[in-house]
């Protein structure tokens, strides 16, 4: 994967983190949003992941619009739960094994997911 993708990954995390409910209608964070994308979770009709504010870059915009467009929920859930996955409240951030039990997908699927979700959006950019 290119740095300049890897990049523009982290800066759409990085804003989804400051300016993104995380606290959502579900009353969870955000890798319970991307269980929603996943299809494990019920969608109560609303969407899982809020809009982000009007003040974020053309490069952030550029990535969000691509996330969208993936057709795969497993790779937009997986994208979500990498980039925007917060801080634990012990200052630590979350590791690739908590987050792939979070989605309940083996260590190894989410590691193939992100890989394949990667390449996928490089083709969208």
């Amino acid at each position: 994967m290119s740095n300049r993708l890897e990049h523009l990954l982290q800066a759409w995390g990085a804003h989804n983190i400051i300016h993104g409910d995380h606290a959502n209608e579900f009353g969870e964070n955000i890798l319970y949003a991307a269980g929603v994308l996943q299809g494990r979770v019920q969608d109560s009709g609303h969407s899982s992941s809020k809009v982000l504010c009007e003040e974020r870059s053309k490069d952030v915009r550029d990535v969000d619009r691509a996330i969208n467009k993936l057709d795969s929920r497993i790779h937009k859930a997986v994208l979500y739960a990498w980039y925007c996955s917060l801080v634990k409240e012990d200052g630590t951030t979350y590791t690739e094994g908590q987050i792939s039990n979070k989605l309940r997908m083996s260590l190894s699927a989410f590691r193939d997911q992100l890989r394949d979700a990667k390449k996928a959006l490089r083709s969208k950019m």
